[in-house]
């Protein structure tokens, strides 16, 4: 191959990857938007990101009442302390 046919080859290469990468590797989506305020664009973006969980480090004493307690989130419920593991 002549140079400037191997160079526009390389180039050719290096655009088809820059562009099939991410659609390669975009994350799918799960469910088909249905609300028409979305763009047509909207499900090329990135994928939603989950809300991260809160620890509030609390756990129920023998009191029933909340305090500190690592790896706990307390919280009273029908008159009962309640902790539940993060």
């Amino acid at each position: 191959m002549t140079r400037p046919i191997r160079f526009a080859a390389r180039i050719a290469l290096i655009l088809a990857l820059v562009t099939l990468v991410p659609v390669l590797f975009a994350p799918a989506s799960h469910a088909p938007a249905t609300s028409p305020y979305l763009s047509a664009l909207s499900d090329l973006g990135a994928a939603p990101v989950l809300a991260a969980s809160t620890c509030l480090n609390t756990a129920c004493t023998s009191r029933g009442l909340c305090a500190r307690g690592k790896g706990f989130n307390c919280r009273h419920a029908a008159g009962e302390c309640q902790a539940t593991a993060c």
